[in-house]
């Protein structure tokens, strides 16, 4: 019997030895988790921060990109719009133009009109003038043939 209590004892010693090596080797690895997770905690801190500075350089540049852009847009607004004014003088002085252009019009066919009434127009629409003019034109370029021919008839003159 003594030896089933030595047994015993030296099993029960035993094994609560081997459980406390256990609970050892438990703490010793759930340490070992614990600084696992506590640098990954400062990586995870790290890389926020990393990001985080990228995130506000690009609200930056996307802040001063569209600014940029506003101020240009505005400037080519305020271009157009002078643009837009330039052209709507040049319409307003071209119609007055225009305006003084066609009463000019008007007033030289009145003048027109009442010269032909003046002189008289015959029923083709031509004045009669024009037709005594273009007739002494043909009477004076006849004439002016016939003394050709007379001078060509005459004896030449010249060494033979």
């Amino acid at each position: 019997m003594a030896d089933s209590q030595l047994q015993m004892a030296t099993g029960l010693k035993g094994k609560l030895a081997s459980l406390e090596d256990f609970i050892s080797m438990q703490n010793e690895e759930l340490a070992a988790q614990r600084q696992e997770i506590e640098s990954l905690r400062g990586d995870k801190s790290n890389i926020e921060q990393h990001y985080q500075g990228q995130l506000q350089e690009l609200k930056k540049t996307m802040v001063s990109d569209v600014q940029r852009m506003q101020e240009e847009v505005k400037k080519h607004f305020q271009q157009q719009k002078a643009e837009n004014s330039r052209l709507q003088q040049q319409i307003t002085t071209l119609k007055g133009e225009k305006t003084s252009l066609q009463q000019q019009i008007l007033g030289l066919q009145r003048r027109i009109q009442e010269i032909e009434e003046h002189i008289g127009v015959d029923e083709r629409g031509q004045c009669p003038l024009a037709h005594r003019a273009a007739a002494e034109a043909r009477r004076s370029a006849c004439g002016r043939r016939a003394r050709r021919a007379e001078r060509s008839a005459a004896p030449q003159r010249g060494f033979h």
